[in-house]
């Protein structure tokens, strides 16, 4: 710390920097430059070297408060699960409540997502509850269209606050006026499910199952800089979803036996929490420019 004196007045530091910089990258030369000559997106915290800084633009949740009840596990009895669970659920075995899972899956997902379900069911046997990625299950995500969709309808909030705020995200990032802006264009992320339909493709080839809808969201600036009066600028969107089931989920699924063995292998106290419902995260990087 207290490496190098940086002088608001010069926009520089009054001393070099120690680190010499690098032929390959031509800005490091300038020893005196702050954050490589790249403020709005890079820092610079201990006066040696610049590194990449992001600004969270958005983060929301479906969640009123911390309570996620899809994320429970190992939280009711025998006695309590008989009341919600059909009879021939309730005389299955371990391994046969796992093994009507993943015939389910078998059913209900195609070639290309059927070893990405596979894949969630056995992180949620031997996973402890840690958050997921899948790249197959990234890309599946990435050029969905209501994917796509969500991040062009956010963009084009976001394009409309950057000319206002002439380029500078950091004035309206996290805030009021930009959530509420978001909300009354119709930009809420609860919006914008994965099928769910009887006869839709998502339902049919496996990505309802695996994600259905996020039910957490953030967006991130990680890159961004103004040429003329030009704007080129990194989106970073991260989605989450809860890969568990809560007493809502079986009312809406319960009439199809691979989701009650999902849910008495999740919330069954005498499993122990062996079975632990996780967070899929999948994160996605989205360019835009725009008019300043």
């Amino acid at each position: 710390m207290r490496a190098r004196y940086y002088s608001p007045e010069l926009r520089r530091f009054i001393n070099a920097d120690i680190i010499a910089g690098e032929i390959s990258n031509a800005i490091t030369l300038n020893r005196y430059a702050y954050a490589n000559g790249n403020p709005v997106s890079n820092i610079d915290p201990f006066g040696l070297s610049a590194e990449r800084g992001n600004t969270t633009i958005y983060s929301g949740s479906i969640w009123k408060d911390s309570f996620e009840p899809d994320m429970l596990y190992a939280d009711i009895s025998i006695n309590q699960l008989i009341k919600v669970l059909s009879p021939f659920s309730l005389i299955k075995s371990e391994k046969q409540h796992l093994n009507t899972w993943k015939n389910l899956v078998k059913l209900l997902t195609d070639k290309n997502m059927q070893p990405v379900l596979m894949d969630m069911i056995d992180h949620f046997c031997n996973g402890k509850g840690a958050d997921y990625s899948n790249e197959q299950l990234t890309n599946a995500v990435k050029y969905h269209r209501v994917t796509q969709d969500y991040m062009k309808d956010f963009s084009d909030v976001f394009k409309t606050y950057m000319s206002k705020y002439n380029g500078d995200y950091s004035a309206f990032a996290q805030s009021e006026d930009f959530r509420a802006e978001l909300k009354a264009s119709g930009v809420l992320i609860s919006k914008y499910s994965y099928g769910g339909g009887l006869l839709d493709d998502d339902t049919w080839g496996g990505l309802t199952m695996a994600i259905h809808g996020w039910t957490e969201s953030q967006v991130d600036v990680t890159d961004s800089f103004v040429f003329g009066n030009k704007y080129y600028t990194n989106l970073q969107f991260t989605f989450i979803d809860n890969f568990g089931l809560d007493a809502d989920d079986l009312r809406e699924f319960g009439m199809i036996s691979g989701f009650e063995s999902w849910y008495a292998l999740q919330h069954n106290m005498s499993y122990e929490g062996k079975y632990q419902p996780f967070k899929t995260v999948v994160i996605i990087d989205y360019q835009i420019s725009g008019w300043l």
